[in-house]
């Protein structure tokens, strides 16, 4: 007989719930600790389901749906630019701002902290709602200062000194 804990199997109605929970639990693992990650999210799930009385996926999904950006900015050589992403990409940048902000919370148990990053979220309130505005932000500022300083508006000093052919 094995010593090893029998856990419930998950079932996911839908593609896109499988993912979201692989990505919540990919950037939870630390140190490859799966077991453990399975068990916060889980227990993070439950949390949520008893302050609410909502499904939990339903809630993540909303709290997701609020943070994710749909612009990134990109450092090329010395500029930045603002690219736009793709779903998947959006979803997954989503969840990391997610994350990462739950872990720099107050509370004493990772699975609080995350819990009430979720909530946080799902209402429109928060540091990982913050950060995504202070995003958009930063990328209509990085928009604005490119349209004023495009290189249509400038001559061409090749133009200028050899004329064009």
């Amino acid at each position: 007989m094995s010593r090893k804990l029998i856990t419930k199997k998950r079932f996911f109605s839908n593609h896109k719930e499988a993912c979201v929970y692989e990505l919540i639990l990919s950037q939870i693992i630390k140190n490859g600790c799966k077991s453990v990650a399975i068990k916060i999210l889980d227990s993070c799930f439950i949390l949520i389901e008893e302050k609410l009385g909502v499904d939990s996926l339903l809630v993540i999904e909303t709290a997701l749906s609020n943070i994710v950006p749909e612009v990134a900015i990109v450092k090329v050589g010395e500029r930045m630019d603002v690219v736009l992403l793709n779903t998947f990409q959006s979803l997954k940048l989503g969840v990391k701002l997610l994350v990462k902000n739950a872990k720099e919370r107050k509370e004493r148990t990772f699975k609080t902290k995350l819990t009430l990053e979720i909530l946080d979220a799902y209402s429109n309130r928060g540091v990982s709602i913050k950060c995504k505005d202070d995003l958009y932000a930063q990328a209509k500022h990085i928009q604005t200062y490119e349209s004023y300083n495009s290189e249509d508006d400038e001559p061409d000093l090749f133009e200028q000194y050899y004329g064009s052919f």
